[in-house]
């Protein structure tokens, strides 16, 4: 007999947080003890655990943004064991039932379309009434050492009254002004500069300020010691022209050459994105990585 126990409720099951690390990602560990893994406020988590014999056996993480009224699905997996039960579309509907009790009405997930499980997945969700997956992100790895395609070299100059200016010199009040488009919804989720901000990479995280004012960035995150991530490009969109956000990725990608730091990779949300840009990409980026990852998004 299983049972679908909300984690951050239980109380007949001791250190459960700490039992289920086992099955979680360890990316996810954080959600666990209650903290959204891309450090968004005013957020809450939901975590949905099926329990065999007093042993985890398989769990759904969500993080509902409250002001957005938006439930990410950041996880679903159940142990091979004890797959073919119907386990994880009723972790998932649980996990609905609970979120939309608490304010969501929009849900999300993304997940990597190479993933060997990603068929079995998509019925689960089928399965809840869940919409077919669209292209959300692309991923590209390439190793910094080589990675030298000619746009590289490119001069590209600022207009004069702009100015590109270290992400670690970002004063209190333009955080300020950025949280407030945020809210506002100016400025799209994924490119949010301040999610994982324990993980931003000061070296060559870059912003940009027109005549006084932050319109842009490029935000880079050190994942491990080899490995940078360019986690968020984001240019205002009355400032759209490829020009200034080619510039902050070329000039982010140079000062990673002079590092010993192998492996970049780049990321890029294909929702609310210039078409230009995924035109660059696929163009200019895509050839010369060394693997490539699609991610897409799936929302009810």
């Amino acid at each position: 007999m299983y049972d679908l126990i909300r984690l951050e409720n239980v109380s007949g099951l001791p250190n459960a947080a700490k039992l289920f690390e086992s099955i979680v990602p360890p990316a996810l560990h954080c959600c666990l003890q209650g903290k959204d893994p891309n450090d968004i406020s005013e957020t809450s988590i939901i975590s949905i655990g099926a329990v065999y014999q007093g042993q985890p056996v398989g769990i759904a993480i969500a993080s509902l943004y409250r002001h957005l009224h938006q439930v990410k699905l950041h996880h679903i997996s159940v142990l091979p064991e004890h797959r073919n039960q119907h386990l994880a579309r009723q972790m998932l509907e649980k996990l609905q039932i609970t979120a939309k009790s608490e304010g969501g009405r929009y849900f999300i997930f993304d997940y990597k379309l190479e993933d060997p499980s990603t068929p079995a997945l998509e019925k689960v969700l089928a399965a809840c009434d869940w919409k077919p997956a669209k292209p959300f992100l692309i991923e590209c790895l390439y190793n910094s050492f080589t990675f030298d395609p000619p746009w590289i070299h490119t001069p590209y100059k600022l207009p004069t009254s702009m100015e590109e200016f270290l992400w670690s010199d970002l004063t209190k009040e333009e955080r300020l002004q950025i949280l407030h488009d945020e809210r506002r919804g100016v400025i799209p989720l994924p490119v949010l500069p301040f999610r994982k901000e324990h993980l931003i990479e000061p070296l060559n995280s870059l912003g940009l300020r027109h005549e006084g004012r932050v319109i842009g960035w490029i935000i880079t995150h050190r994942t491990s010691p080899d490995k940078i991530v360019y986690q968020a490009l984001y240019i205002e969109r009355s400032f759209h022209f490829l020009g200034p956000g080619v510039k902050l990725l070329i000039d982010s990608m140079l000062i990673q050459k002079k590092l010993p730091i192998q492996w970049a990779a780049f990321m890029l949300p294909l929702i609310q994105v210039h078409p230009a840009w995924i035109q660059f990409i696929n163009r200019r980026l895509i050839p010369y990585a060394d693997n490539v990852t699609h991610y897409v998004q799936s929302w009810r």
